[in-house]
């Protein structure tokens, strides 16, 4: 995806002066493993710089591209469960396993709509963790058996702080056909 790859976002964030992200580079990474995520926003804008896209643009389709790769391999359980309607209610808690912060809940809307939020997520996250999740869930959705979907992010809402850092709250209208 990015021309270059992990060596030319690597390059970029030491010519930015981001040593201490590009140090994240050394890191041998495990499926399942625990992972610092600040230095992954830092070299998202990097990525996106060398593709010369939005960083927006690029994370949603990073966040695809994820969701194609573990839903295929380390959580294709998920994708074993009996509806769309199943699977996009776990989704939320899905999240969970890849960051250690805050918390998240679902609700059904009936057929074919369901709404999340996560809460307790660090506010210099938000825009990015909205992105994430506006490319994740279409591509699960989609692998489960939806034919259209949509996911509408509201904007991060302040919701106090944990271990001194401000935290917000994300809200996702999530709707399939």
């Amino acid at each position: 995806m990015v021309p270059g790859g992990a060596s030319a976002v690597r390059a970029t964030l030491v010519d930015s002066g981001q040593e201490q992200a590009s140090a994240f580079y050394d890191t041998r990474f495990v499926p399942g493993g625990w992972y610092p995520v600040l230095p992954v926003l830092v070299s998202a804008v990097a990525a996106a710089r060398l593709r010369r896209k939005a960083v927006a643009d690029h994370v949603r389709e990073n966040s695809a591209w994820l969701a194609e790769r573990d839903l295929r391999g380390v959580y294709r359980v998920i994708l074993s469960i009996a509806s769309v309607e199943a699977v996009a209610s776990r989704l939320g808690g899905l999240s969970m396993r890849y960051f250690d912060f805050g918390s998240a809940k679902a609700r059904s809307l009936g057929r074919c709509a369901a709404e999340w939020d996560r809460t307790g997520i660090p506010a210099a996250l938000g825009p990015w963790f909205n992105w994430c999740t506006e490319g994740f869930v279409p591509v699960a959705l989609r692998m489960a058996g939806a034919r259209s979907v949509e996911v509408r992010a509201a904007a991060p809402v302040a919701d106090g702080t944990s271990h001194g850092v401000a935290t917000v709250r994300l809200h996702f209208d999530i709707r399939w056909t």
